[in-house]
C-alpha cells in the first residue's frame, strides 16, 4: 500500500483481490483512502440458452433413436418366457391350444413391459412445465420431507421407498453403453433436451455415460431400488461435472472422482495446504465435528429401504476447477451444498441450478461467472448462504429474491449488477450478511430495509445509492457490528444512537457527504475500524474515543474538524493508522501519544498543528508519517511533507 497516500480521501485505483470468507465477518485492510474496507475484486458473459422443456414425442423417438445408434452394441432386453406345448392331439385341443398362445403373447407384451421399464405418467400435474426444468417429476413426486434446521441437519428421515423407484430389471450381457443411456433418459424428463448431448461423442455427458457403461464397478445391475437408481444418477452428475470441468488436466485436487469401485459418498479427499485449506468450509454446517474435505464433502444414509447413501453436498475450492457448470448437477436430486469458490468457472449459473430445491448454500464466489441472477433464485426455499462475489455477473437483482426468507447471508459484491435494490428485500427477516459493494447499482435504497432487525453486516460501498441513516439505528438494527458505506450518498448527520450499537466494531464512512459533529459517546468498546473521511464534519474529536481500547484505524481526514488532538488517545494502545490530516485542528502534538507504540501511519498535515512530533518517531521506528514539516512542524520521519500553502511532496 501506498501510504502517501493515507487520509487524502483519493479512492483507491485497484479493488483489493481475495478476503477472509467467514460467514461471519468482512476481513479488513487498509486501503488508499486512509480507511479499512472489506475486500474482493470483480469472463465474457455468455448467452444461456433457455429451456427447450418438454419435446413431443415424435422428437423424443428420433433422439432415442440417435443415441441407441450412438450406443456401442447395445444389447437388447431378451424375454424367456415358458415353451409352449409341442403338439394337440385333437381339433379341440388344438383350439385352446390357440387361446393359450395368444393370451401367452398379451401377457408377456402388455405387462412384461411395463415392469421392465418404469412407465412415465401422463398427467400434466406430475410433468415439469417448460419452466421447471429437465428432471421428471415421477423422480421427485415422493421425494422425502424433510425440516432443515439452520444448522443443515434434517430432523426427520424418510424410510418409505418413494414409488418412482425404477425397475430396470435388465441386466446387459456385453456392452452396456446402451443401458447406461437408457437409465439416464429414466431420471430426466420425458423429451428434455439434457439428454441431446448424448449424442456427441465428445460431450462430457457422453464421455460419462462411456465411463459408466465400460470403467464403473460400483452399480449394481440390475437396477431394481431406488437406492441404486439414486447411486447411478449421482455417479453420472459428479462425472459429468468431472469431464465439463477438466478435471483430467487442471483439477488440483481429484478427490477420487472417478473411482471406479468406490461408492460415490467416498469420491472425496483430505484438501490441499494453503488455498483450498482457506476456502474450504467444514461440513456439515453447524456440526462441531465437521470435517474439510474436497469433493463430495457430506453424505446421508437414508436407508437401504428409501434412497441409501444420498450426496448432499460437492466442495471443490481453489481447486483450479475450469470450464462451466454443467446443466446436468440437476441429477444430484437432493444437493444442500454446491460450493466452488475460488476456481475459474466461467460461463453463465444454468437455471437447472436453481431446480436443486434442497440447497442450503450456493457458495461461487471469486471465478468468472457472467450472466444473471436468474429470478428462478426465489423457489430456493431452504437456501440460507448466497455467496456471487467475485465474478463478472450482469443484471438487476431479481424481485424474486426477497422470497428467500430463510437467507441468512447474500453476498453479491465486486460484479457489475445494476438496477435497484428490490423493496422485497425487506422481507428477507432473518438476513443478516447483506454485501452488495462495487455494483452499478443506484437510486434510493427502499425503506423496506429497515425492516432487516436481524442484520449484522451491511456492505453497499461504490455503488451509487443513496441512503440516510435513520435517528434510531440502534433500535432498527440492534445486532449491526459492520457498515460499509464507502461512496454512498448519505443525507443527513451521523445519528448519536449509533454509539449505543454494542457489538459495532466497524463503521466506515468515508466520503458519502454526512455533515454535523462527530456523536459524542461514549461509543461501543468493541470498536476496531471508524472512519469518515471526506466529509463535511465539523466540531471537535470526542475525547470518550480515547476509551476504545481495540481500535486499530482512525480516519477523520478532510473534514471541517477544529480544536486541539485530545491527550486520551494516547490510550490507544491497538491503533496503527490515524489520519486527521485536511482539517484546521489546531496546537501540537501531545507528549502522551509516545506510548502509541505500534503505529505504521500518523498523518496530521495540512492542518494548524505546530511543534516536535520527533518522540514519536522513535517510539514507532519505521512509521510513516505526514506533517506541515516545511516550517511548522519538526519530524525526521515524515515522509511526506507539507508548506502553510498545504503544498505537500515527499522529502
Amino acid at each position: 500500500m501506498d501510504l502517501e497516500k493515507v487520509g487524502s480521501g483519493v479512492k483507491d485505483d485497484e479493488a483489493q483481490k481475495k478476503g477472509n470468507l467467514e460467514p461471519s465477518h468482512f476481513a479488513p485492510d487498509v486501503e488508499e483512502g486512509g480507511i479499512v474496507e472489506e475486500v474482493g475484486d470483480a469472463a465474457e458473459e455468455e448467452d444461456e440458452t433457455p429451456l427447450e422443456g418438454v419435446l413431443v414425442r415424435d422428437r423424443k423417438e428420433v433422439l432415442h433413436e440417435k443415441m441407441m445408434a450412438s450406443a456401442v452394441d447395445a444389447a437388447n432386453v431378451t424375454i424367456v418366457t415358458e415353451e409352449e406345448p409341442s403338439h394337440c392331439a385333437r381339433n379341440k385341443m388344438a383350439y385352446i391350444c390357440i387361446a393359450i398362445c395368444v393370451l401367452t403373447v398379451v401377457v408377456v407384451f402388455g405387462l412384461v413391459p411395463g415392469i421392465l421399464i418404469p412407465k412415465r405418467r401422463s398427467d400434466n400435474k406430475n410433468k415439469a412445465s417448460p419452466e421447471e426444468g429437465g428432471l421428471s417429476k415421477d423422480v421427485l413426486s415422493e421425494v422425502p420431507t424433510t425440516s432443515i434446521s439452520p444448522s443443515g441437519q434434517p430432523t426427520e428421515i424418510p424410510t418409505a421407498t418413494p414409488s418412482m423407484a425404477p425397475s430396470l430389471s435388465f441386466a446387459p450381457t456385453t456392452e452396456k453403453m446402451g443401458f447406461v443411456i437408457e437409465a439416464i433418459g429414466f431420471g430426466y424428463e420425458e423429451g428434455s433436451d439434457l439428454l441431446e448431448p448424448l449424442t456427441d461423442k465428445t460431450s462430457p455427458q457422453y464421455k460419462a455415460a462411456l465411463w459408466l457403461a465400460e470403467q464403473d464397478t460400483n452399480v449394481t445391475w440390475p437396477i431394481e431400488t431406488a437406492a441404486q437408481f439414486s447411486e447411478f444418477l449421482q455417479r453420472y452428475a459428479a462425472t459429468v461435472f468431472y469431464y465439463a470441468t477438466d478435471g483430467d488436466n487442471s483439477w488440483l485436487n481429484k478427490a477420487n472422482f472417478l473411482s471406479p469401485d468406490k461408492h460415490i459418498c467416498d469420491w472425496n479427499a483430505p484438501v490441499l495446504e494453503g488455498g483450498q485449506d482457506l476456502f474450504t468450509i467444514p461440513l456439515p454446517l453447524g456440526d462441531p465435528n465437521a470435517k474439510k474435505v474436497a469433493g463430495i464433502a457430506y453424505c446421508l444414509d437414508f436407508g437401504p429401504d428409501s434412497l441409501g447413501n444420498v450426496a448432499l453436498a460437492l466442495q471443490l475450492a481453489a481447486n483450479n476447477v475450469t470450464g462451466t457448470i454443467p446443466r446436468d448437477l440437476l441429477a444430484f436430486q437432493y444437493l444442500w451444498y454446491l460450493m466452488l469458490p475460488d476456481n475459474s468457472i466461467s460461463g453463465g449459473i444454468p437455471d437447472e441450478v436453481y431446480d436443486n430445491v434442497y440447497l442450503q448454500a450456493l457458495w461461487l464466489p471469486f471465478n468468472e461467472i457472467s450472466g444473471s441472477i436468474s429470478s428462478k433464485i426465489g423457489q430456493l426455499s431452504r437456501l440460507q448462504y448466497s455467496w456471487f462475489n467475485n465474478n463478472l455477473l450482469t443484471g438487476t437483482l431479481p424481485s424474486e429474491i426477497g422470497l428467500l426468507t430463510g437467507l441468512y447471508s447474500l453476498q453479491s459484491g465486486y460484479n457489475s449488477l445494476s438496477g435497484t435494490v428490490p423493496t422485497e428485500m425487506g422481507e428477507m427477516a432473518v438476513l443478516q450478511l447483506m454485501e452488495l459493494r462495487n455494483n452499478s447499482l443506484y437510486g434510493d435504497l427502499p425503506d423496506s430495509l429497515l425492516n432487516l432487525s436481524n442484520l449484522q453486516q451491511l456492505s453497499m460501498s461504490y455503488c451509487n445509492v443513496s441512503w440516510s441513516l435513520p435517528d434510531n439505528i440502534d433500535s432498527i438494527f440492534p445486532n449491526l457490528n459492520s457498515m460499509a458505506l464507502i461512496e454512498v450518498d448519505l443525507v443527513g448527520t451521523i445519528p448519536d444512537s449509533i454509539t449505543t450499537l454494542q457489538s459495532l466494531q466497524y463503521l466506515d464512512l468515508t466520503r458519502t457527504g454526512i455533515n454535523g459533529t462527530i456523536p459524542v459517546g461514549p461509543w461501543p468498546p468493541s470498536m476496531n475500524i471508524l472512519g469518515a473521511g471526506g466529509n463535511s464534519l465539523t466540531g471537535t474529536i470526542p475525547s470518550s474515543l480515547g476509551d476504545l481500547s481495540s481500535l486499530s484505524l482512525l480516519d477523520f481526514s478532510f473534514n471541517e474538524l477544529t480544536g486541539r488532538l485530545p491527550e486520551s488517545l494516547a490510550n490507544l494502545s491497538s491503533l496503527s493508522l490515524f489520519a486527521v490530516n485536511g482539517n484546521e485542528i489546531t496546537g501540537n502534538v501531545p507528549q502522551s501519544y509516545g506510548s502509541l507504540s505500534n503505529l505504521a501511519s500518523f498523518s496530521i498535515s495540512e492542518n494548524l498543528i505546530t511543534g516536535n512530533m520527533n518522540f514519536l518517531c522513535d517510539a514507532n521506528p519505521g512509521m510513516q508519517a505526514r506533517s506541515d514539516c516545511f516550517g511548522e512542524i519538526v519530524c525526521d520521519c515524515c515522509f511526506v511533507c507539507c508548506n502553510d500553502d498545504d503544498v505537500c511532496q515527499i522529502k
